[in-house]
């Protein structure tokens, strides 16, 4: 769910800051594969939202705990919370 979140303030703010639906679009996937290619560093990894998604079926089968996610989950949520807001303010700014 948090990830989700993420996911589409990352989307709502790559669209605020662009001109065209295709550039938002672009910025999303070149930000999530940036994410992807941090996630090969351990010392990144436990605070890079992508490993959410990669945690997710071993936190269900109870192999990694809850507890263990938390600075991912923490970042993930004040990063969801700084893109809404920084869209919300490009978007204030931009003559429609």
């Amino acid at each position: 769910m948090i990830f989700i979140l993420f996911l589409s303030a990352l989307i709502v703010f790559g669209s605020a800051i662009s001109s065209n639906s295709f550039a938002g679009l672009l910025f999303t996937i070149t930000t999530i594969a940036l994410f992807y290619l941090m996630n090969l560093f351990e010392n990144i990894s436990k605070f890079n939202p992508i490993s959410l998604i990669g945690e997710n079926v071993s936190i269900l089968q109870g192999e990694t705990q809850l507890n263990e996610q938390y600075w991912t989950m923490s970042v993930s949520f004040l990063a969801t919370i700084f893109l809404f807001s920084a869209a919300i303010s490009v978007m204030n700014k931009k003559k429609l």
